[in-house]
């Protein structure tokens, strides 16, 4: 699953960007929504439904996973990451028009290499997390933090942006 969600950002941010451009930003939000209504009814018609009703789990037992506080460490870790990186999303396309000068034309393509990029992390990131998962786990967010960090910095003095 986590393989397909990476490869959407290869494929799927682009396409997004470029419909986005050809019929403003509603168009591709409209697309998703038919092709979602379209997927309900598919899984709906060729999944097949559970087998026998098993044991119920109790809301308490479910809750009580609540109390620790590893998880809320690991939660907060995700939320904040994954924040991070999918608001990058949003301030892509400024960037590379605005302060970097690249026509709009190209975003699309700019982002083909950075869904790429976010595909090939996450295949090598798997690896490593299931050799050294400490490690991993800290040195994934934090060289996450620093580039997102470095790619807000302000622009240069004595630089213009456009």
């Amino acid at each position: 699953m986590g393989s397909g969600a990476m490869l959407a950002n290869v494929v799927g941010v682009p396409l997004g960007a470029f419909a986005g451009q050809l019929m403003g930003w509603r168009g591709p939000f409209w697309a998703l929504a038919a092709l979602a209504v379209a997927a309900m009814a598919l899984i709906a018609r060729h999944v097949p439904h559970d087998g026998p009703a098993q044991e119920a789990v109790s809301v308490r037992s479910e809750l009580s996973a609540l109390r620790s506080e590893r998880l809320w460490l690991a939660l907060a870790a995700c939320a904040t990451t994954t924040g991070g990186v999918l608001s990058t999303y949003s301030y892509v396309s400024p960037l590379l028009t605005d302060r970097a000068g690249l026509a709009s034309a190209l975003v699309p393509l700019v982002l083909v290499g950075l869904g790429a990029g976010a595909l090939a992390g996450f295949l090598v990131g798997g690896r490593l997390g299931d050799r050294r998962p400490y490690a991993t786990t800290i040195t994934a967010p934090a060289v996450t933090t620093v580039l997102l960090l470095t790619i807000c910095r302000p622009a240069m003095p004595g630089r213009r942006s456009r």
